[in-house]
């Protein structure tokens, strides 16, 4: 079967820098669509509706990331530690997950890009997953360095965020539409004052996601103390703390800046010798060169 290259590049940048094992593994798992690779295909062909996220339910996870059959070991993946993975869909570590089903074939292409939880500024990693209509999860991959591995944490994040959008998709509310979940995202991860952020645990935000109507009984995740105005240190106040270090032998760097403290700072004067010594250092017949 030969492998077509999507029209957006005449060159298959990613699957390039593959070694020859990878790169025929990869090659492999694109027959499933065709041969179209899921970096190449133009961004504007992607759709976010979620309605075209195929019907990934909680057994075809468990098919795919315990029993699923590696290429390389032709043994089971038996990824369990991955199935904790849904801990990364509850913290808002999965965005823009997008699908796209090309026109040649009924599966179903669907990546997302996953933020570093320890470098906020560092590029997405970009997980993708090919599934039948019906929730068969065909064959995965990932730009991390496990993602050659076919089941990392990223790639099982993303099949939960699948399976969870196909629960509430289904779920009726008491108005008769259908329930909408609030993804979290993390689209821009800002510093925050401890006091805003929420220090929930994953657990507890499962709990939330599982039942949303507990979430407006719920108590603000951290108590605001009420704390009397304290007014700001004056010159007066700063110069009585630095003679209390003064007096028990402290030298902080602020003392340099203030007076009659940095005179203390002074450094001392330089021998004469010393500076005789470095005059005799210049070699004039190294002038010219």
């Amino acid at each position: 079967m030969a492998i077509k290259i999507s029209k957006c590049s005449s060159k298959l940048k990613y699957i390039d820098s593959l070694d020859h094992q990878h790169r025929e593994r990869y090659i492999q798992k694109l027959k499933d669509v065709s041969g179209i690779d899921p970096y190449q295909v133009e961004p504007k062909k992607f759709s976010a509706n979620e309605e075209q996220l195929p019907d990934v339910t909680f057994g075809d996870i468990i098919m795919y990331l315990v029993n699923g059959t590696s290429a390389y070991t032709l043994e089971q993946f038996k990824s369990y530690k991955s199935l904790e993975a849904y801990n990364y869909v509850v913290s808002g570590w999965v965005d823009h997950v997008n699908t796209y089903k090309p026109e040649c074939c009924a599966n179903v292409i669907v990546t997302a890009k996953f933020s570093h939880s320890q470098r906020l500024n560092a590029k997405p990693l970009e997980p993708w997953i090919i599934a039948s209509p019906q929730g068969t999860v065909l064959s995965a991959h990932c730009t991390c360095m496990a993602g050659l591995g076919e089941s990392c944490s990223h790639v099982a994040a993303l099949l939960f965020y699948i399976e969870e959008m196909q629960k509430y998709r289904e779920r009726v509310s008491v108005t008769g539409k259908l329930a909408y979940w609030k993804k979290p995202s993390k689209k821009s991860v800002e510093y925050k004052e401890l006091s805003c952020i929420d220090f929930r645990s994953a657990t507890k935000l499962k709990q939330l996601t599982d039942n949303p109507d507990a979430d407006a009984t719920q108590s603000t995740p951290y108590r605001i103390l009420n704390l009397s105005a304290v007014p700001a240190a004056g010159i007066s106040d700063m110069k009585q703390i630095l003679q209390i270090l003064e007096t028990n032998n402290k030298k902080p760097s602020i003392m340099t800046l203030v007076e009659p403290f940095c005179e203390m700072f002074k450094p001392p004067p330089q021998s004469e010798h010393l500076l005789s010594y470095l005059f005799t250092l210049r070699d004039e017949n190294t002038d010219s060169m």
